[in-house]
């Protein structure tokens, strides 16, 4: 859906109300808390409602947040060392890629379309290439957005 097809527009205005809602309504009742000591019932339901979509709001502003889809300009971001615990995966500059504590093959030849990463030999349907704050990292057992993304493997 876009912006100009017959519902984008209401859409868009209704998600921008209920985003500036969340953003006034919150603070005030933490004001009228702190100021008063108690807060309207109205208000109280209100701010509890509009809470999830404040602190979204707030993570990705200061943090950054979480991209499924990140724009990858070239293959040379990718290459480095992604660990976790004991968990490692080095992808070389030369497309091959060194695994350790993640699965039985531990090295083999690696490629990306986007952000879908091949790792040759594993098994693996498709590992995904995700940025949390602005880093690069690595879901070798991605199963989908809905689903538990299991180990994630942060670039060092």
């Amino acid at each position: 859906m876009t912006l100009f097809s017959p519902y984008g527009i209401p859409i868009f205005l209704g998600a921008a109300l209920v985003l500036l809602t969340s953003l006034i309504v919150v603070p005030y009742a933490v004001y009228r808390l702190i100021r008063f000591r108690k807060i309207s019932l109205t208000v109280g339901i209100a701010a509890l409602l509009a809470l999830p979509i404040f602190w979204n709001v707030l993570t990705e502003i200061f943090l950054g947040g979480e991209d499924l889809n990140p724009p990858i300009k070239s293959r040379e971001q990718l290459i480095g060392v992604y660990s976790k615990g004991d968990q490692s995966l080095k992808l070389n500059a030369d497309g091959t890629f060194e695994a350790r504590g993640l699965f039985a093959v531990t090295s083999g030849k690696w490629s990306n379309r986007d952000w879908g990463l091949t790792l040759s030999n594993t098994g693996l349907e498709e590992p995904r290439i995700i940025t949390i704050n602005g880093h690069f990292c690595i879901v070798p057992f991605y199963a989908g957005v809905d689903l538990d993304m299991g180990v994630i493997l942060e670039k060092e």
